[in-house]
This record gives structure tokens, C-alpha cells and sequence, in this order.
């Protein structure tokens, strides 16, 4: 028989609230199951951190312990050592000095520089110089020297570098001055020298030209590249360039030019390259009477113009008042020194030409017309004192 309805619904609404209290139950369950695992890891971590703070207090306090033991054990071998230092004067039967502040000082760990009096003498002359050429920079000019500053004394080395031997055994080497003065190498000593006071500019671009002809002549290459190099890329440019900066009123310009020739034939023996094979004979004549011709057109420019004028304000003052008279003397020393250098190339040319006539079998009046060319070989830049009389 079914229940009335009143009673079978109580009988649901009990059922809902038994089963709603046992999933709130359940959840508590878990939740605290939860709260218990996450405090299971808290330990965990604290116990392991714990256990490495430890661990390394441990290390630490072992290493204090370690260094404390290496320092005592230093401290007794200190002690001993002393000890030792102590008991050796006293047994030898001498008193023991108290140690000074300034001798305890350790050795360098590298050897002392000792100048030697060449060095000392080449450091002094490098600054007095370096001075005065400041001092000449600063006025706008520049020193072109004709004489050593610093002069020595050949002679055979010192018997300590050569023990045992006889002065004529040993070496002959340059015994240098080793007591300077500033008044020995200063701008004083300087203007007392042979020399030329230039602008500076123009005795750069000299110097420079110098500098560009000798890489030329010392180039890496055959003999027979070089002398083709030198006549095609040196000096035929050199003599045009010069003779356009006369034309066109640049007296400077073509004084550097030249003067760098002059400053390069001066240092250098075998300057003037020849190969009869490379070179046409009457090219090469041409060419010095060229040069020779504008020397002579260089010359009559003014002093101003050429910038040989003395320098005649400052503490020093140059001792002439033009360095014109300077310029010839070099100019008549490069004329000297070329034709000189080109006696053998003349003569070379002279044995060639009759080895050639007597070859060919030709009669002597071409022989001796050949001859002609190889005679007019000269640089001349002034007249003869001769024909100068005469006239």
C-alpha cells in the first residue's frame, strides 16, 4: 500500500540533506588532505635548508680551523728563523746591528739602467738641438745644416771590450765627447755652423723630394727596371715640374724641387742612373744642359722671391744678411760634384762609340765626328773663370 503523499516526501527531502552531508564531508576530507601534504613539503624544504646551513658552517668553521693552524705554523718558523739569525752573530763573535728602515726595502725585481756617457751625450745633444730647432720652427724657419754639430774622434776601442789586445788589434770606432754644453749645441752653436735658415715649407717639400728621389734609386727591382724607373717617374718629372713653376713665377716651388735634387746628390754616390740600351745618348745630354739652364734662370730671381733672406729678428739673428752667397757655393759645389759623376759615364760612352766605329770599319773623320756628342757631356750651370776674363 503506497504511503500517503506527506510522508514519501519527507522521506526525499531526508535523502538530499544525507547525501548533500556527505559530499560537504567528503570535501573537508580532501582539503585537509591537501593542508597535510603542502605542511609535509614545508618540512621537507625546511629540514634540507637546515641541513645545507650546516653544512657549510661546518665547511667554514673547518677552514677558519685550517688557516688558523697555517698561520701559527708560520709564526714558528718566523720565530725559529729568527732564533737561527740570532745564534749566528753570537757564535761568529760579532754584535748584531739593528736593521735600518731604509736598507730593509726589498731588491727590484728588475736591473738598474746605467746610462752610459755616449748615451747620456746622444740624450743631451737630441734635446738641445730638438730646442733650438723649436726655437727656429717658432720663427718659421727651418736649418739646413752643411756640418756635423757633434764631432769625434776615430780611434781603436776601449782594451775592456777587447781584453788582451793591442790598440792595433782592436777596432777603430767614434770616441764621442762626453761632457756637453747647451752653448755647444744650441741655436748659438747653430748660427757659428754652415748653414741656411729656409722657410719651412719650402724646406719640408725638399726634404720631402729628397726622401721620394732616394726611394726611387733604392726601389726593389732589376738594374734595368730601376734606371728606366728613375728617368721616366723621377727626374724628367722633377726638371718639367721645375721649369713649369718658373714660367708660371713660382720661384719657391722650383727651389724646393731642386734643393731636394741637390740634398739627394749629395748623400748619394751612384745617383745618376745610365744604360746606353734604356737611355738615348743626346736625351741625356739635353737633359743636363736643361737643368743647367734653369739653375741659371733660378738664380736671378730675388732673395725674397727664393727665400734666402736672413733671419734678422729674435734672440738669434743670422750672420750675414742674405744667404745668397751660401746658395752659390752649394749650387757651384752640386755643378763640382756631377760633373764628376759624369766623367766615367762620358768615358764609357767615348770607348763605345770608337769600339763601334772600329767595328763598323769606318774612316777616322766619322770616328772623331763621333766623338763630338761624348765631348759636350757638362753640366754648366755658371761660366767659365776663363772665358769670364776673356770677355
Amino acid at each position: 500500500m503506497p504511503l500517503p503523499l506527506p510522508v514519501r516526501r519527507r522521506k526525499q527531502v531526508a535523502a538530499i540533506e544525507k547525501a548533500r552531508r556527505v559530499m560537504l564531508q567528503n570535501r573537508k576530507l580532501a582539503q585537509k588532505a591537501k593542508m597535510e601534504t603542502k605542511a609535509k613539503e614545508k618540512a621537507k624544504a625546511k629540514a634540507k635548508g637546515k641541513a645545507a646551513t650546516t653544512a657549510s658552517t661546518r665547511s667554514s668553521s673547518e677552514m677558519d680551523k685550517a688557516k688558523a693552524k697555517a698561520k701559527a705554523k708560520a709564526k714558528e718558523r718566523a720565530a725559529q728563523g729568527k732564533a737561527k739569525a740570532k745564534a749566528k752573530p753570537e757564535q761568529s763573535g760579532k754584535k748584531r746591528q739593528a736593521p735600518d728602515a731604509k736598507s730593509s726595502k726589498p731588491p727590484p725585481a728588475y736591473p738598474r739602467y746605467v746610462e752610459t756617457p755616449q748615451q747620456k751625450v746622444k740624450r743631451y745633444f737630441e734635446k738641445f738641438v730638438g730646442d733650438a730647432r723649436g726655437y727656429f720652427e717658432r720663427q718659421g724657419r727651418g736649418v739646413l745644416l752643411f756640418e756635423p754639430l757633434l764631432r769625434g774622434n776615430w780611434g781603436a776601442a776601449r782594451e775592456a771590450d777587447y781584453p788582451g789586445t793591442t790598440p792595433e788589434e782592436r777596432p777603430q770606432v767614434l770616441h764621442m765627447p762626453t761632457v756637453l754644453n747647451e752653448a755647444d749645441f744650441g741655436a748659438d752653436a747653430i748660427m757659428k755652423k754652415d748653414h741656411m735658415l729656409l722657410p719651412l715649407p719650402l724646406l719640408k717639400e725638399a726634404v720631402r723630394v729628397h726622401a721620394w728621389l732616394r726611394e726611387g734609386l733604392h726601389s726593389v727591382g732589376s738594374v734595368k727596371w730601376k734606371v728606366a724607373s728613375m728617368w721616366r717617374d723621377y727626374l724628367n718629372p722633377l726638371l718639367s715640374k721645375s721649369a713649369s713653376f718658373i714660367q708660371a713665377g713660382d720661384n719657391r716651388g722650383a727651389f724646393a724641387l731642386l734643393l731636394g735634387l741637390v740634398i739627394f746628390a749629395r748623400r748619394e754616390e751612384n745617383w745618376i742612373p745610365y744604360r746606353h740600351d734604356l737611355v738615348e745618348w743626346n736625351e741625356f745630354c739635353n737633359y743636363w744642359k736643361a737643368l743647367g739652364a734653369v739653375w741659371k734662370e733660378l738664380l736671378k730671381a730675388s732673395d725674397q722671391g727664393l727665400g734666402i733672406t736672413a733671419l734678422r729678428r729674435g734672440l738669434y739673428r743670422s750672420p750675414c744678411r742674405s744667404y745668397r752667397r751660401r746658395l752659390v757655393e752649394m749650387v757651384e759645389d752640386f755643378e763640382r760634384r756631377t760633373n764628376q759623376a759624369l766623367k766615367p759615364v762620358a768615358r764609357q760612352a767615348l770607348i763605345r762609340s770608337q769600339l763601334q766605329s772600329a767595328g763598323a770599319g769606318v774612316t777616322s773623320s766619322s770616328s772623331a765626328s763621333s766623338t763630338v756628342p761624348v765631348q759636350q757631356l757638362r753640366f754648366k750651370i755658371f761660366e767659365d773663370k776663363k772665358s769670364s776674363a776673356k770677355k
